[in-house]
């Protein structure tokens, strides 16, 4: 722990959502609490732009980051899991403009 996923969009791009969908089979290893970061480097993340918590189900929650970013790369670091450390379980993550 942690673990992340690094997205690179190919291009800086603007959002200010994200999707997160939950593996639906694997409640414990759900992403519980998170940092959200948005980079033009996949190595230099600077301060995550949102920090949070997620419940442990199945449905997608969608993150309004509460402003407009535009960026490369955007890294979604598991800081906690439901159930376990050693592995993460996701569906999906979407990058919303």
């Amino acid at each position: 722990m942690p673990h992340y996923v690094i997205i690179d969009l190919k291009s800086e791009q603007t959002f200010s959502r994200i999707e997160y969908i939950p593996a639906p089979d694997r409640v414990r290893n759900r992403i519980s609490t998170f940092n959200i970061y948005a980079s033009d480097s996949p190595f230099n993340w600077g301060d995550p732009v949102m920090s949070g918590s997620w419940p442990n189900n199945s449905e997608p929650v969608n993150v309004d980051l509460g402003q407009t970013v535009a960026a490369r790369y955007v890294i979604v670091g598991a800081t906690g899991v439901y159930g376990t450390t050693y592995e993460v379980a996701i569906t999906s993550i979407d990058i919303k403009p």
